[in-house]
């Protein structure tokens, strides 16, 4: 299967149309798909014929949130009212801006920027708040 596969794709490459592959396959392969060793699991192989039925059947979801800002409101011991804090989902994490705290911008876990931030203004948040806030743009991307 694997030696056919690969025929198949160097054929298709050959004339023009390279198969494209979704990206999370080709990083679980550990190797590109010129490599013949990259058809030797049925998804590969997979991904090549539904690549056949339609060149964009292996396009990866866009992330549809990218440049979206939403608004978190939260309470803060330190002004005993609520602050607002504008979050806006870029390629690489997130920008983060509060009316008070100074702006930063950070990777998809929000790790440095968003702790520091509430933790400046002496906010007791869960310590889950990065793991969910990572996978907002991921929840909504299936959606598309």
């Amino acid at each position: 299967m694997a030696r056919r596969a690969h025929e198949l794709h160097m054929s298709l490459k050959d004339s023009g149309h390279e198969p494209k592959h979704h990206k999370y396959m080709v990083e679980n392969r550990r190797c590109t798909p010129d490599d013949v060793r990259f058809y030797r699991h049925v998804h590969p192989v997979q991904d090549l014929l539904a690549f056949i039925d339609d060149v964009h059947a292996n396009d990866d979801p866009k992330d549809r949130t990218i440049g979206k800002t939403f608004t978190m409101k939260v309470f803060t011991k330190r002004w005993g009212d609520y602050d607002q804090y504008e979050i806006t989902r870029t390629d690489k994490g997130w920008d983060i801006k509060g009316l008070v705290a100074a702006s930063c911008s950070c990777d998809k876990m929000m790790k440095l920027g968003l702790n520091e931030i509430l933790e400046h203004d002496s906010v007791c948040y869960p310590k889950q708040i990065n793991i969910f806030l990572s996978g907002f743009g991921i929840k909504q991307q299936k959606k598309a």
